[in-house]
């Protein structure tokens, strides 16, 4: 599922892929979890996903140096 999201981030919007992917997923389990459940998904698809797949992806994002102290 991760090679997918990859692959389609290098052409599609990424928040358009993982907002389809949590829709996918509450399709599955809709019954089972919380709405709430779903809107958290939303919201970290929207923002940490996107951010994680444009750094995958050359996006810009750099790992912070470790702090020593």
């Amino acid at each position: 599922m991760l090679d997918s999201l990859i692959k389609k981030g290098q052409t599609q919007d990424v928040g358009d892929i993982t907002n389809s992917f949590v829709d996918m997923v509450q399709k599955i389990h809709g019954s089972v979890w919380k709405p709430e459940t779903f809107a958290g998904l939303h919201m970290i698809a929207n923002e940490r996903m996107q951010h994680a797949l444009q750094g995958l992806l050359g996006g810009g994002i750099r790992p912070q140096p470790e702090s020593h102290l």
